[in-house]
């Protein structure tokens, strides 16, 4: 299912959201839904239209076994990471369900852990406790391209996301 204009994002209320990702679910094998991080609702905001607009994006993120935050390896890029760990945690996804991931990591072990070590030391600063260590992914121009074009994402990297994220007996949702 692909929605051209966020306009049109507003004819997925809550239920039929639901309803569609859970006709979804029953047929097996690995479902990825590309989601903003936009999950404010009425509560959040006072605003039904946000909760309706982002009405896909709260019901699949909740329903999600594994929710794949990717960021990119700059300075916005880890700042933006750690603000949707934390809004996604507020939202009431588990720390153990959320996945984090760095895009355009330094492809050296040492740089990748440093690499690490800054997200989880920020999320640390930010919010207190452990976070699961982020999955670095040097840099991938079929990802930067599939995003921009709305187009799939490559299959090298869903595969690689899905081995980290994928537990026996699972079916996975990646938002």
């Amino acid at each position: 299912m692909r929605l051209g204009d966020r306009q049109e994002w507003t004819i997925l209320c809550g239920s039929v959201a639901e309803h569609v990702l859970g006709s979804l679910l029953p047929r097996g094998g690995l479902i990825v839904a590309d989601i903003g991080a936009d999950l404010d609702g009425r509560v959040e905001s006072g605003s039904l239209d946000l909760e309706e607009r982002n009405g896909l994006a709260r019901v699949v993120a909740t329903r999600a076994s594994t929710v794949v935050v990717v960021g990119r390896w700059s300075t916005t890029g880890v700042h933006r990471l750690a603000r949707t760990l934390l809004d996604l945690e507020a939202h009431g996804i588990p720390r153990g369900r959320l996945l984090p991931v760095l895009n355009h990591a330094p492809k050296r072990r040492s740089g990748q852990s440093l690499a690490r070590h800054t997200v989880r030391g920020l999320l640390e600063d930010l919010d207190g406790g452990a976070w699961p260590s982020p999955t670095c992914l040097a840099h991938d121009p079929g990802v930067e391209r599939s995003v921009r074009e709305a187009a799939p994402l490559p299959p090298r990297f869903v595969r690689r996301v899905g081995r980290a994220s994928a537990s026996p007996g699972a079916v996975p949702v990646i938002a």
